[in-house]
């Protein structure tokens, strides 16, 4: 998906830059893509989207948590069978960590979703007020040495 954006963003710069008739026609690219986001179909669609994944995602979420913590049950018993006791302590502890984290990412993007829907400011993709607002700056996981 990040590729695909690359290349779209990347097209986009191209054709603007390339372009023989520079801003006017980057202005009605501009307006041609407000005009669709705009659409009553493309808001229905979008509310539509919205409104089923925040419906399923703590299922789905609850659902990955509970095979991931299963996983982690059998190769604790695993692990016990082959007398390595603490790697099955491990185990345990990794399957009850993925079960509490895929409940945390279900309810955050039911939130998500329920903040996108109550949302009715109707901005454009071109909008970058809400990037630039404190409340929309997304919050950064902490960076570990091995991670560099």
């Amino acid at each position: 998906m990040k590729k695909k954006l690359i290349l779209a963003t990347g097209i986009g710069v191209g054709f603007v830059l390339g372009s023989r008739a520079g801003r006017k026609q980057y202005n009605a690219l501009v307006a041609r893509t407000r005009e669709m986001w705009n659409s009553p179909q493309l808001q229905r669609f979008i509310g539509a989207v919205t409104g089923s994944v925040k419906d399923r995602a703590p299922d789905i979420a609850g659902q990955a948590g509970a095979k991931a913590k299963q996983f982690g049950a059998g190769a604790a018993d695993e692990a016990r069978s082959r007398g390595q006791a603490g790697l099955a302590d491990t185990l345990d502890k990794a399957g009850d960590f993925a079960q509490g984290a895929a409940k945390s990412v279900g309810e955050a993007a039911s939130n998500a979703a329920a903040r996108h829907s109550n949302d009715s400011s109707g901005s454009s993709p071109t909008d970058t007020s809400a990037e630039t607002s404190p409340e929309a700056a997304p919050t950064q996981a902490p960076r570990h040495e091995s991670d560099a």
